[in-house]
């Protein structure tokens, strides 16, 4: 089930790319190139269900923003259909 969720970067060596995805594969919010080793709290503003992580600049290398959908089809997710919110 989607749950709120924090992160940080301890132990991490590279920057990162946060995508925060809700239920319906929706992307919330973009996290770009979150510092290694930082102990900043990083989360979304509501629930997820998916945390993907990327290689830090390869979300704005790929136009990878909020609205945009994530799909995993071999798992058969999302369910829903649901438009996604682009941001303004």
């Amino acid at each position: 089930p989607p749950l709120y969720v924090a992160m940080w970067m301890k132990n991490t060596l590279v920057a990162l790319d946060m995508l925060f995805v809700n239920a319906d594969g929706c992307v919330i919010k973009v996290r770009h190139d979150a510092q290694p080793q930082s102990l900043d709290t990083i989360s979304a503003d509501g629930r997820v269900a998916l945390v993907v992580e990327l290689k830090g600049g390869v979300a704005t290398a790929l136009g990878i923003g909020v609205g945009d959908r994530v799909r995993r089809p071999q798992a058969g997710w999302p369910g829903s259909d649901r438009a996604c919110q682009r941001s303004p």
